[in-house]
């Protein structure tokens, strides 16, 4: 079972522990901070406001809408 630590109502110095404590037991799961800054500087990297037109936008398909997004009663799931 894992236990959650709230960092806020701690005082710096127990906040400070307790960071370290989790940087030194879960090392191999944290990015390295060299690793980030990377990834920030490079240009292959979109930025997060292309990353969310892409992906979290309506379809468009020419211009509009799919004809399956604007029917209505919703098309039954096909069989094979």
């Amino acid at each position: 079972m894992e236990t959650v630590v709230q960092l806020e109502p701690l005082s710096p110095d127990e906040r400070t522990r307790n960071i370290d404590s989790l940087q030194r037991i879960y090392a191999e799961h944290i990015p390295r901070l060299e690793d980030i800054l990377g990834l920030c500087a490079s240009a292959d990297v979109m930025a997060l406001d292309d990353y969310l037109d892409i992906y979290y936008s309506p379809t468009l398909c020419l211009g509009g809408p799919l004809d399956s997004e604007v029917v209505w009663p919703i098309a039954p799931a096909l069989k094979y």
